[in-house]
């Protein structure tokens, strides 16, 4: 189970020379250390501290078998920062990724001002592995934002597809999203139990004319999970509808995103959650 309950000791730190741009626009300097996949230390210790803008959760990460995932990371503070990484599996273990700045389950990155870096896994995997990648700063006053770029490479004649994924939020115990027609698309519901050592118990109901529900799902730690609920809610073609999802039991440390795809294999489409107001 991956675990974040102790300090983290750093090993065999890969320094990297990268140039990223200040509040002037002037080409700086960062530095970037990955952890040796197979370390025995337990993760870092992280609190629950959100601030305002905080968010820390990139939902999906894809790499192998035709699929690589772009993280883009960026410091919003005017003074240098120092951020983590770590990759977590689908069933909440530790994820080891192969990049193009070295292979492990974790990154540290230094971030001067308003600094941003890049790095990419590099899709070379036959097999594909995927997972989550929780980001906080040294600090939990520190603000940091970014994004990831999934890619898919073209097969069989069709051409390659990507897709982007802000940065979410660590948790919303209740939250909604529009449910856009059936026409033409599934939707998809991906959802991320980011609490270290709790399962959470969530609720899905539709909202149409009248209102449906399914089965509670259970989360465990750390786990992600894709529910299509196309097929959930036995649809076919309606033309309106919002979609809630409550967190019933444990944790509240959930958070997620709704995916939109066409069933003859067209783009990618994220749909934040929002916050559900009473």
């Amino acid at each position: 189970m991956y675990n974040r309950s102790v300090k983290r000791t750093w090993l065999a730190m890969l320094l990297l020379t990268t140039a990223v741009f200040g509040q002037e626009g002037v080409a700086t300097t960062g530095k970037l250390s990955v952890r040796q996949a197979g370390t025995k230390e337990k993760g870092r210790e992280r609190n629950f501290y959100i601030t305002a803008q905080g968010a820390h959760v990139l939902p999906v990460v894809k790499d192998g078998a035709g699929w690589s995932t772009r993280f883009y990371l960026t410091n919003l503070e005017n003074r240098d920062v120092r951020m983590f990484c770590e990759h977590v599996a689908k069933d909440g273990a530790a994820m080891v990724l192969e990049t193009n700045i070295g292979r492990g389950d974790g990154a540290q990155i230094d971030l001067l001002r308003y600094g941003t870096f890049t790095f990419a896994t590099t899709g070379t995997g036959s097999t594909l592995t995927e997972g989550w990648t929780y980001c906080y700063a040294d600090l939990d006053a520190d603000r940091i934002g970014g994004h990831i770029v999934v890619r898919q490479e073209g097969v069989d004649g069709q051409p390659a597809r990507e897709f982007t994924i802000p940065m979410l939020p660590d948790y919303a115990p209740k939250f909604v999203v529009p449910f856009p027609d059936r026409t033409a698309f599934r939707s998809e519901l991906l959802l991320v139990n980011t609490a270290i050592e709790t399962p959470s118990t969530i609720q899905v109901r539709l909202f149409t004319r009248n209102e449906i529900s399914i089965d509670p799902i259970t989360l465990q730690p750390g786990e992600q999970r894709v529910i299509d609920l196309t097929e959930q809610f036995n649809l076919v073609n309606f033309t309106a509808a919002s979609l809630v999802v409550e967190v019933a039991e444990g944790t509240k440390f959930v958070t997620g995103t709704l995916l939109r795809r066409s069933d003859t294999g067209g783009p990618v489409v994220f749909l934040p959650l929002a916050e559900y107001i009473e």
